[in-house]
């Protein structure tokens, strides 16, 4: 298993402003994404659990400024985020998204 972290302009620029709340986040969803999933739940209680942070004000905190910043957005099921595959993705990204590729052959 791997999951990988596109970096594109940008990205990694993003990642090291998080504050550190947000980056422990970041780095808890990008261990425990499922294969080519696009989305991840995370619940208050799964996170203290595999993180320690008993602090549901330092959860909601970090799922905000990952949100804000375009790491991840809610979907209309609690505690279910999905994910921007352009910067994190397990598995093939172009297996799950093959009919919006586009194969470019440079010469």
């Amino acid at each position: 298993k791997y999951t990988k972290v596109f970096l594109s302009p940008g990205v990694k620029a993003m990642i090291l402003s998080l504050y550190p709340t947000a980056a422990k986040m970041f780095n808890y969803i990008t261990l425990c994404l499922s294969s080519s999933k696009d989305y991840i739940q995370i619940t208050p209680a799964q996170y203290q659990n595999a993180t320690g942070v008993s602090s549901r004000n330092t959860y909601l905190k970090a799922i905000d400024e990952l949100w804000t910043s375009g790491f991840i957005v809610p979907t209309p099921i609690k505690y279910v985020y999905f994910i921007n595959p352009q910067i994190i993705f397990q598995g093939n990204w172009i297996n799950k998204w093959s009919d919006k590729v586009n194969v470019v052959v440079e010469l």
